[in-house]
Order: structure tokens, then sequence, then C-alpha cells
């Protein structure tokens, strides 16, 4: 998105001519009347506003006092040049570390949160990493800070700049809560399909080892269920590592995530490793389970991936006429599979789980069709959820854009 703004009549300001460092110390928040402690975990990058904080009362040391309307800047790298961009506006009272500057508009030269967009700026931030002191953490201090220099429209433009900017996290903040409850929903929801609870049978429910389920399934091993049932190759690779043109895809434990897999990045192999490694040829459908790591994450491999070949996972390759796939992917990776498979991990420096005990591992078997049900029921649901994904993405990268036009440093039109 190229953003067309006038600046002809935008002046170049410093930052500290039109905004002020309030910093008042308080000895023992733990006793003061603030109720709520924000440290510079509790910020995250380019939000808008404060998403999280801790009480005070564990907090003894002293700290800082922040008001309603103060912009809390984490000062503090991570390590090297890494501040990650944090610079919210508050909407509380309370206290806040040493680490973070908090900042006002000067209501004479600035609108009502206007400085968002400056402090939000990536300009800012490389200019923040230029000027910042230190080795292993830098810190930037309000008096370098200060002498940041950036293009201030008129104030009426000012006041018209920040409502879109706010109006539009106040639609971002809504998409946020509304994606993570529907989240929530999904993963109730498929807990309570793969358990039968969710769907009208009439008819009661028994006791198995999944706890119960209705008359009509049962509580099964996965391995009695299974043709082929393989670890993946175990071993390095590195050797035979291929080009995407030429190789074969290699799918490893990083590659699978819960109902999905992540291919950017993928290994390729050469034909001739893929063909002397035939035990560990995926076809389409397989269940792919990972055994470090991310331990239990499964998915089921899409007819793109039918072919090629894994490293680090357990395949199931599971009997068609009597499961469907990705209704067991879905109880593995819900509430009840992810406690069963923290029950057969076994390790001290690398925690796993072995083939042999995944054999046993309980799955719910229901009839066929009521399997397809529930799964086309809950991809329904991921698909709605992709699409706000999808739709806050966009959103996000829409914010990012008006703030780096109207924020660029050059004078005149961009």
């Amino acid at each position: 998105m190229n953003l067309h703004v006038d600046k002809s009549q935008w002046t170049k300001v410093k930052l500290g001519d039109v905004a002020t460092e309030y910093s008042r110390r308080i000895n023992d928040p733990s006793s003061s009347d603030r109720e709520r402690f924000v440290g510079s975990s509790c910020i995250g990058q380019w939000d808008f506003r404060v998403q999280e904080w801790e009480s005070t009362e564990s907090v003894t040391s002293a700290m800082k006092l922040f008001e309603k309307g103060d912009y809390l800047l984490v000062r503090r790298s991570l390590y090297a040049s890494d501040f990650r961009e944090r610079a919210p506006r508050a909407q509380f009272a309370g206290v806040c570390s040493g680490d973070i500057l908090t900042i006002r508009e000067n209501p004479e030269f600035i609108a009502n949160g206007f400085l968002i967009g400056i402090l939000n700026n990536p300009s800012i931030w490389s200019y923040i990493v230029a000027n910042a002191s230190g080795s292993i953490t830098r810190r930037i201090k309000w008096k370098d800070l200060a002498n940041y220099e950036f293009l201030l429209p008129p104030k009426d433009q000012q006041a018209e700049i920040a409502e879109l900017l706010w109006a539009l996290d106040d639609v971002l903040q809504s998409q946020f809560a509304f994606k993570d409850l529907l989240a929530i929903t999904l993963e109730s929801m498929a807990h309570h399909y793969t358990m039968g609870r969710a769907l009208d049978l009439k008819e009661p429910f028994c006791d198995s080892k999944l706890g119960l389920l209705p008359e009509s399934w049962e509580a099964v091993k996965l391995g009695d269920f299974c043709s082929f049932v393989s670890n993946g190759f175990v071993g390095k690779v590195t050797d035979f590592y291929s080009g995407k043109d030429e190789g074969i895809p290699y799918i490893q434990g990083m590659n699978v995530r819960r109902n999905h897999f992540t291919l950017g990045g993928l290994t390729y192999v050469t034909r001739d490793f893929h063909e002397r490694q035939s035990k560990t040829k995926l076809e389409d459908g397989d269940l792919l389970t990972v055994q470090s790591g991310h331990i239990g994450e499964t998915a089921v491999v899409p007819p793109e991936l039918d072919g090629a070949n894994c490293h680090a996972v357990i395949i199931s390759r599971l009997d068609s006429n009597r499961f469907d796939s990705s209704f067991v992917a879905r109880f593995i990776n819900g509430p009840l599979g992810r406690m069963k498979i923290r029950g057969i991990t076994v390790g001290t420096t690398v925690m796993h789980i072995n083939t042999s005990d995944f054999k046993k591992f309980y799955i719910p078997k229901a009839p066929l069709d009521i399997q397809k049900e529930i799964v086309k029921n809950l991809d329904n649901l991921d698909s709605v959820l992709s699409q706000l994904e999808k739709e806050t993405h966009d959103l996000q990268e829409l914010k990012r854009a008006i703030i780096s036009g109207f924020f660029g440093s050059t004078i005149g039109h961009v």
C-alpha cells in the first residue's frame, strides 16, 4: 500500500520539543495505592495499548509511577540491538519497571493520542538502536531520545490522524478478542466432539479407558488399527540434502503442528537417498506425530506430500475403513489426548515418546460416518478461524502502512 500524504505544511521538530519524560520514583510499590505493575515482559511488540500487567503486591524494590495516558517505551534491549519496538499508551495508572521510559505529550503542540504514531514508527526504533549505549544489552536515555527528529503536522491534522490510528486499533483489538474466543471454542468443540459429548446420539454413555463414551463407541489401542507404524528415518541426513527442484520433500518434527504443517524452509533430499528410505515414505492420509520437541503434535499428510519422506516423527497408517485420520488427529491434539501423551513421554536430557508406547495409545473409535461428520464440522470452524486470522493480519499490515506513510521523514509529498 502506497499512502500519498501532503507534508508541505509539516514542520521538523525534536521529540523533546513536544513531549516530556515523566519520572517519579516509588520505593515500595506493594504498599502504594497502585494495583498494577507493568514490566518490560508485559509489553508486546507494536502494541498501542498495555495488554498485560502483574500485581504490585509482590513488588518491593524501587520502581516508577506512570499515569493514565502516559506512553511506556521499553528502553532496554532484550539482547544486542533487539528492542522489539515496544511503546504502548497506558489506559490506567500504575507502577512500571525502571527499564521503561514514561513519556507524555505536551498538549500545547500535540493532539491527544497522536504520539502513538511517532513511537510506533520503525524509523524511531532505528534511531534508538543507533543511539543506545551498552554492550550485551543496551539502553536508550531520554536525553538522547529527545533529540529524535520527525515531521509534525498541524494540530488539526494530528487529531484526524490520531482518530484514524486509534479507530483502526479498536477494530484490531476486537478481531484479536474474537479470534482468541473462536480458537478456544474450536478446541473445546474438538474435545467434546471426539469424545461424543457434543452429538445428539440419543444413547447412554459407558465408562471406558478414555472415560465416558457413547455405547456405540469404543476405546481402542491405536496400534491395533494401523497397518503401518514407523519412527521415520533416524540419523543424520546432512550429506543427502538437495535443492527443491531436484529433491524430495523431507518432513521433520519441526514441520508438524496441531492439525497442519509448517512448510517454510522445508528440507529436500536426493532421490537416491529417498529410495533407500522406503520405510519412511509417506502416503496421503498418514498420521504424523512428533516424537521430541513439540511432543505429540499431530497432523495428517495432505495429497501434495504423498511420496515425501520424513524424520523424527511417528508414522501411523490407519485402517481407512474404520478410521478417519483427521478425527484421530483431532483427538490426539485435544486436551485429553495431550494429557495422555504426557503419560507416555519418557527421557531425561531429551524427552520423547517411543513408537512401542504409542502403539498402545488409546483413541476413541466412533462409527465412521460420525467421524467424518465431526471432521467436516471442525474443518468448517477451522476455515472461519483461518479467514479471521488473514483479516487480522491484513489489518495489521494496513496499520503499519498508514504509520509509515504518515511518519516518513521526507518533507513534501510522499
